[in-house]
């Protein structure tokens, strides 16, 4: 599956594929902020696990610190049915603060929200960063 992209007054925005699933990012700018928004799709008959959504926000938060920014806020979140999850990543190295079902695996129907609000990066690195690890998912 090939990604799609363009850049407009919304900022960058792109879709690409993820192991089982396809990814959608926004990506722009906010004050002196880069931001990233992505919404997970798995495929039919595929799931995610939390816990791995969880090691790729730590991910990001190391990658872009290591690229010179500073981690606002990665936050992040799974719903479906019953099943919630939720993540929060404040700084690198630090382990994120979760809540609900963190076990649990989320498929075709779920809802799956992150954000990511790092400064002194600009938004199309922090893009990169996003893709490249959530694109090894």
């Amino acid at each position: 599956m090939s990604g799609h992209e363009h850049h407009g007054h919304y900022g960058h925005r792109e879709s690409f594929a993820i192991p089982g699933g396809e990814a959608f990012l926004v990506a722009g700018a906010h004050d002196q902020a880069a931001t990233v928004s992505m919404t997970l799709c798995p495929d039919a008959g595929e799931r995610i696990p939390f816990g791995k959504i969880v090691e790729k926000m730590e991910a990001v938060a190391r990658i872009a610190e290591d690229a010179g920014g500073i981690v606002g806020h990665i936050k992040g979140f799974a719903r479906e049915d019953e099943a919630y999850a939720h993540a929060s990543v404040t700084e690198a190295g630090r382990a994120a603060e979760c809540e609900g079902d963190l076990s649990a695996s989320f498929g075709e129907n779920a809802d799956i929200q992150l954000v990511f609000i790092v400064l002194l990066i600009g938004c199309d690195d922090l893009a990169v960063i996003c893709k490249e690890a959530f694109g090894a998912l």
